[in-house]
């Protein structure tokens, strides 16, 4: 038999003095890069200068967290061990690439947001955590975030006299050893009130907005507080959110980031939004997610507006497994700003763009060459598409003028539409909606909805108010669960369990001609909703399918008819309906699809 040789430069090698060699040398390349790896590339905050469990660090902290951060290579994980890290300033995270912030039963804590601080608003705004800024497959992982002083309060109404509402506030806000007491003074915003069971009823704004309206009286030794005003009744819960996002900053805030990963993080409380991710980010993921107060705390609150907040991202949004509980606005809200045209130069394919809101120029983050625009009416008529060849000084060059566009039509930019899938997610005891959809190819599905005030799903853009874009298309929702949803009687723009409109609010055109598109509705269970389970209104491609409606219909208001329908459909062509069980229709200028 002969023997196998492999010819290497001049000289000839049998093959098992080759495959030695190949071995040993394998196994020094990865032993030096196991060695590297492993001393290297650690960097355990601790050791580096931080201190954790003291208060009086803050400041110090703050310094050497961003010096680490900063020094940190490619592939690093900073790591913060056991215990309590509290930090004076934001932490900055800048122009980093595939490294990892991680914890273990580790907290960072803002301690320099006080909702009393009206006197400093600098420091009263400084609510903000971390700052993420121009970085690339950063992943945030174990660390758990909360705030020094109280971001809201929560309690039992006890009394109402003397033109006060008093409030038996729970224990931790006047006698727990991690946190101040509430001193009063502190500068209400609203006031939320709650059932014992913690489902959500009416809100008040006593304060009509203006932060230095001291709503919260001094506290007695027994720490019952007292608040201006009658609001809910005796034996109820009561919230007093102290500040929102006019007078605070995001906790969390994202500007040009691409592949951010959460995973098995936990914010216990924010005075404004959680999470801010603005334009020309790219493809962030939640994974065992959490905005709810600490386990073991009565505190009815978390963040006191939204969770996760997207203006304009692209590429795509993905949720797996995160909880929301006590959220002052939309767990999550997904959208981007919309756009007016100025001016049509149709000889040079032209657009100048503007905000919907203030008329200021658009910015050169908010399209680029290759995005295709969408243009709508004064009342979301649709009017066509066209693509950006180039942008400059808020003037685009399209490839085609849409005909009948002129100055004054709406503008969405469907590449930042992100692509969305939510899975065994859930949301609730929180004032406002679970999910405000306003993006293309979303997909919701295994999660929970319980105890909110508003819809669990809302599918709508608005120019009416809010300035928020786009319409729909490719959503589906099902196997979820939706119970106690719309329980505030007093509200006349609750709709349906799941809502799908033009606008956000009561008010709003019901666009002429349907804007989503192909949203299908199917396989899920209602229970206990306020009125409609499923309200939808200018859509083509409409499919509700095999859900289980249960009981609805539990309140009836101004806005909408006082007798009880599981669906209500207007304004929406190709609808299909069927298999569900206690079906029972309202309808307006809907075609259905042929059974």
């Amino acid at each position: 038999m002969s023997r196998l040789t492999i010819h290497y430069l001049k000289g000839v090698l049998p093959m098992s003095k080759f495959m030695y060699l190949f071995m040993l040398v394998t196994s020094i390349v990865f032993g030096l890069t196991a060695c590297s790896a492993s001393s290297t590339k650690r960097l355990d905050v601790t050791k580096l200068g931080v201190v954790k469990n003291d208060l009086n660090a803050a400041a110090k902290n703050t310094e050497k967290i961003n010096e680490i951060i900063s020094s940190a290579q490619e592939g690093s994980v900073v790591y913060f061990p056991p215990g309590k890290y509290y930090i004076e300033a934001s932490i900055q995270i800048k122009e980093k690439s595939n490294i990892t912030i991680k914890g273990k039963d580790a907290t960072i804590i803002n301690a320099s947001y006080n909702p009393r601080d009206k006197s400093d608003r600098a420091k009263y705004g400084n609510s903000r955590i971390i700052s993420f800024e121009n970085n690339t497959n950063v992943t945030m992982e174990g660390l758990h975030f909360d705030f020094y002083n109280h971001t809201s309060a929560s309690g039992v109404i006890t009394a109402m006299e003397d033109g006060y509402t008093y409030i038996k506030l729970f224990e931790e806000y006047y006698n727990d050893k991690e946190k101040p007491r509430l001193r009063g003074g502190e500068f209400a915003v609203t006031v939320n009130i709650f059932t014992s069971e913690n489902i959500p009823l009416e809100e008040y704004w006593p304060a009509s907005q203006d932060v230095g309206y001291e709503t919260v009286m001094k506290d007695a030794e027994n720490g019952i507080y007292g608040i201006e005003g009658y609001f809910g009744n005796i034996g109820d819960r009561i919230v007093i959110r102290f500040t929102m996002a006019s007078y605070a900053s995001p906790a969390f805030t994202f500007r040009m980031n691409d592949g951010i990963k959460v995973k098995n993080c936990w914010v216990y409380c924010s005075p404004s939004s959680t999470f801010e991710i603005g334009q020309n980010n790219k493809n962030f993921s939640f994974d065992g997610f959490s905005i709810a107060p600490k386990k073991g705390s009565e505190a009815i609150w978390s963040s006191n507006v939204d969770g996760i907040y997207v203006i304009g991202l692209r590429g795509s949004l993905q949720l797996k497994n995160c909880v929301f509980v006590g959220l002052g606005d939309d767990s999550l809200n997904v959208h981007h700003n919309a756009a007016r045209v100025a001016s049509v130069d149709a000889a040079k394919s032209e657009i100048t763009l503007v905000s919907a809101s203030g008329g200021r120029p658009m910015s050169g983050s908010w399209c680029e060459a290759g995005d295709t625009l969408m243009f709508y009416g004064a009342s979301f008529t649709p009017i066509g598409t066209a693509t950006i060849k180039e942008y400059k000084d808020s003037v685009a060059v399209l490839d085609a003028i849409p005909e009948g566009l002129e100055a004054g039509a709406y503008v969405a930019n469907r590449a930042m539409m992100p692509s969305v899938i939510i899975d065994k997610c859930s949301v609730s005891n929180s004032r406002a909606r679970a999910f405000l959809i306003q993006t293309e190819n979303v997909e919701i599905r295994n999660c929970s909805f319980e105890k909110l005030r508003l819809a669990a799903i809302l599918i709508a853009p608005d120019i009416d108010r809010w300035n928020e874009m786009g319409p729909s298309a490719n959503v589906y929702i099902h196997d979820n669960t939706f119970k106690n949803i719309c329980t505030d009687y007093t509200n006349d723009y609750r709709f349906g369990a799941i809502t799908i409109k033009t606008s956000h609010d009561a008010y709003g055109a019901n666009s002429p001609a349907p804007i989503h598109k192909n949203i299908r509705i199917e396989n899920n269970k209602f229970e206990n909703i306020g009125h409609y389970c499923v309200f939808a209104t200018s859509t083509d491609g409409l499919v509700i399918k095999d859900n289980d409606f249960s009981s609805f219909g539990m309140y009836s208001y101004a806005a909408s008819p006082s007798d009880n329908h599981s669906i209500y459909v207007s304004n929406s062509k190709d609808v299909q309906i069927s298999g569900n069980s206690n079906e029972n229709i309202l309808q307006d200028n809907v075609s259905f699809r042929e059974q």
